[in-house]
């Protein structure tokens, strides 16, 4: 009978080792989750970190171009006076050329200079 009295106690024993298994897996998986789940947080804060980063740049460069684009603007406003003005010397020019090649005593003269004097005067 002795050979019954240890298969007796070992049922007894394998609950507490089954139990025991099983809460080490338990905490092995809650391990494993907790450190996914603090590798998941850290990369979502550093996407958050570079969404701002680039939110940043993109105003940067959204305030350049307007900057840029009035700088554009200034440009094509000087130019255009300054081929206004360029047709006004042109023509103050070719009048007093045209001036300046008539004879002293040929008709219509003074007109032609009142032409060019109203040309040049308004530069």
């Amino acid at each position: 009978m002795l050979m019954e009295e240890p298969s007796a106690a070992a049922p007894k024993r394998t609950l507490p080792v089954v139990l025991a298994c099983v809460a080490t897996v338990c905490l092995l998986v809650t391990v494993v989750l907790v450190v996914m789940h603090a590798n998941a947080r850290s990369q979502r804060d550093q996407s958050a970190r570079r969404i701002v980063e680039l939110e940043k740049q993109v105003t940067e460069s959204g305030q350049e171009e307007i900057a840029a684009n009035e700088e554009l603007k200034r440009n094509k406003l000087k130019e255009e006076a300054q081929k206004a003005r360029t047709a006004l010397v042109a023509s103050c020019s070719d009048n007093t050329k045209m001036y300046n090649t008539m004879a002293k005593d040929a008709p219509g003269r003074d007109r032609v200079f009142k032409i060019m004097y109203d040309s040049c005067l308004s530069l």
